[in-house]
C-alpha cells in the first residue's frame, strides 16, 4: 500500500508541476506572441456563394467568395469559390445535349485541384485550359464539363453521376476522374456556413450514400459535430488585412500539450495505404461503372500528384494488378529511385485507368514550396500542368485532340 501511495503522490506532483508550467507558458504565448494557428483556412463571407446540396455536397453561386490558407504566416494560395448556373466550378454553363454533331463532350469529376478554388477568380481550371488549347489547334470542338467539387471524393462522384449526369441524360463521349490525395477514401462530404462566424466541413459517417443528409437541417446536425476551429469566416476588409499580414486570430490553447500530441500523431501515423477497399467503396465503384455504361461513356482516371510525390524528378509510379472492379484495374504506389533519401511517398489506390510515367519532364521547372506547407499542399499549378498536358488520353479508341507543348505528354495507359 505504501508503494501505491508513493506512486500516486509522484503522479500528483508531476501533474501539478506540468499544469503550472503548461498554464504559465501558454499564457505567456497568448499575451506576448502570435497566437494564430500554425495553419488556418480563411473564407470571405462564404454564405453568399456556398450552400449545402444533397447531390453535389454544396452548390456554388456565381458570386465569387475568396478563400486562402495561411501556414506559418504565409499564404499558400489565394483563390475563389464561384460557380455556374448548375452550381459547379466551371466558367461555362452546361448544356445537356451537344450543340453540334461533331462536338466532343467529356465530363470531369474531381476535387479542389480540378475545381481550382486555389486559383484567383477567373483563372482557368485545367479543364478550361484543355478546351482553350484544343480550340487554338483548330481541332474538333472539345467541351470539358467540370463537375469537380472541393473537398469531395468517391461518394460525391457517385451522387453527382447518379442524380445529375445520368438522371438528366447528359450526352457524353467519356468521363475523366481526376484523383488526388485521399479522394477514394472520402465518404459523402459537404461544406456550409452554419453560423455568422462558422464555416464547417463534414463527411457522412457511412459509405451508404442513400443515408447521406438530404435536407439543410440534417446537414446542419452533422456539420455541428465536426467543427474545425481553424476555419475562419471574414469580412472583405478582414480578408484583405489577412493577406497583408495585418489580421490574425487570437487563439488560446495549451501549447505543450499540442506539441506532444502533434509528435505522437506523427510517430503513429502510417503513410501506407490500407491493404484493400472497404465493401462500401467497392459498391460505389461498381455503381460508377454501371452508370457510365448506361451513359455509354468510357471512363479514364488520371492522378494529380502532390508535392512530395513530385519532389524528385525520378519518382515513378509502380502498379500492380488488382481484382477487376471498374474495368481496368490497378493499385498504384509511388517509389523513390534507389539511393534517394527521404520518407516513402504516400501510396494511392486507383481503381480505374491510370496515368503511369516517370516524373522527369524538363519543362516543368522548379516546384513551388511553402515553408511548413502540409503534405496536401501541392506544387499546385505544376501538378495541374502535368495533368493538363496529359489530357491526350484515349476515349473509346479515339484520341482527344492534343497540342504542341514544351512538356512531353505523360504516357497514359487505358481505354
Amino acid at each position: 500500500m505504501s508503494a501505491l501511495k508513493l506512486a500516486l503522490v509522484n503522479v500528483a506532483v508531476f501533474g501539478l508541476i506540468y499544469g503550472v508550467v503548461e498554464v504559465s507558458y501558454s499564457a505567456y504565448r497568448y499575451l506576448f506572441t502570435d497566437t494564430s494557428p500554425i495553419s488556418m483556412s480563411l473564407f470571405e463571407e462564404p454564405a453568399k456563394t456556398v450552400r449545402f446540396d444533397p447531390d453535389r455536397g454544396f452548390f456554388l453561386s456565381p458570386t465569387p467568395s475568396r478563400v486562402t490558407r495561411i501556414t506559418h504566416g504565409k499564404a499558400e494560395f489565394a483563390g475563389s469559390f464561384h460557380g455556374n448556373t448548375q452550381g459547379f466550378a466551371d466558367r461555362d454553363d452546361f448544356r445537356v445535349k451537344r450543340s453540334t454533331a461533331d462536338e466532343r463532350r467529356i465530363a470531369v469529376l474531381g476535387d479542389s485541384f480540378t475545381a481550382t478554388s486555389m486559383e484567383p477568380f477567373n483563372a482557368p481550371a485545367w479543364p478550361d485550359r484543355v478546351e482553350d488549347v484544343s480550340a487554338s489547334n483548330g481541332g474538333r470542338t472539345l467541351e470539358m464539363l467540370n463537375f469537380a467539387v472541393d473537398g469531395v471524393g468517391l461518394a460525391n462522384w457517385v451522387t453527382i453521376l447518379r442524380n445529375i449526369i445520368a438522371k438528366e441524360r447528359y450526352e457524353l463521349d467519356g468521363i475523366v476522374i481526376a484523383v488526388a490525395w485521399d479522394d477514394l477514401d472520402r465518404k459523402f462530404a459537404m461544406f456550409d456556413q452554419i453560423a455568422p462566424d462558422r464555416f464547417a466541413y463534414a463527411q457522412s459517417p457511412t459509405w451508404n450514400v442513400d443515408a447521406r443528409p438530404k435536407t439543410a437541417s440534417q446537414a446542419l446536425a452533422l456539420l455541428e459535430k465536426y467543427h474545425n476551429p481553424d476555419l475562419y469566416v471574414l469580412s472583405p476588409a478582414q480578408f484583405d488585412a489577412a493577406l497583408a499580414g495585418k489580421w490574425k486570430p487570437r487563439q488560446w490553447h495549451f501549447r505543450i500539450a499540442a506539441r506532444l500530441w502533434e509528435a505522437f500523431t506523427r510517430l503513429t501515423r502510417s503513410d501506407r495505404s490500407p491493404s484493400g477497399f472497404e465493401p462500401g467503396q467497392i459498391a460505389l465503384m461498381k455503381e460508377i461503372r454501371q452508370l457510365a455504361d448506361e451513359l455509354r461513356a468510357p471512363i479514364a482516371v488520371v492522378y494529380i500528384p502532390y508535392r512530395d510525390e513530385m519532389r524528385f524528378r525520378q519518382t515513378t509510379i509502380e502498379c500492380r494488378a488488382d481484382p477487376p472492379i471498374l474495368g481496368n484495374p490497378w493499385r498504384c504506389f509511388f517509389r523513390r529511385p534507389q539511393g534517394v533519401r527521404g520518407p516513402e511517398p504516400r501510396g494511392n489506390r486507383i481503381g480505374l485507368v491510370f496515368l503511369r510515367r516517370t516524373l522527369e519532364s524538363p519543362g516543368l521547372g522548379p516546384l513551388r514550396r511553402v515553408h511548413g506547407c502540409a503534405d496536401s499542399c501541392l506544387a499546385g499549378r505544376t501538378s495541374m500542368r502535368v495533368l493538363m498536358y496529359g489530357a491526350a488520353m484515349r476515349i473509346d479508341g479515339a484520341t482527344v485532340d492534343t497540342w504542341s507543348s514544351p512538356i512531353r505528354p505523360p504516357y497514359v495507359e487505358g481505354h
